[in-house]
């Protein structure tokens, strides 16, 4: 099953191109990020990406995979049930949930 870090992990070794780059873009370390990426790997039965001395390229199965996964992030952004994104403010109550207040 695909996870939502590890799916944001492997998106970003895609655009970036490197472990490295990823890693210091998400601020972790690129060790985690490999492990993620490898877990991934073996949850496929295939490689995502061929690992290269300049960096990361990405295999048919992971130009498949990346489509999905961007998908899924820009969905994940869209706000649900097509709420007005804008804050609303109507007789002094607005659209912000405010628990135990």
């Amino acid at each position: 099953m695909l996870l939502g870090r590890a799916a944001i992990y492997f998106d970003e070794v895609a655009r970036r191109r490197a472990l490295r780059r990823a890693a210091a873009s998400l601020h972790i370390a690129p060790s985690a990020i490999d492990r993620q990426i490898m877990q991934l790997e073996d949850s496929f039965g295939t490689k995502l990406f061929e690992r290269t001395p300049n960096g990361m390229r990405m295999t048919a199965a992971g130009e498949l995979l990346v489509d999905g996964v961007r998908r899924w992030r820009r969905d994940l952004q869209r706000p649900a049930f097509g709420a007005d994104p804008q804050p609303v403010s109507v007789h002094g109550f607005s659209n912000t949930l405010c628990l135990g207040c």
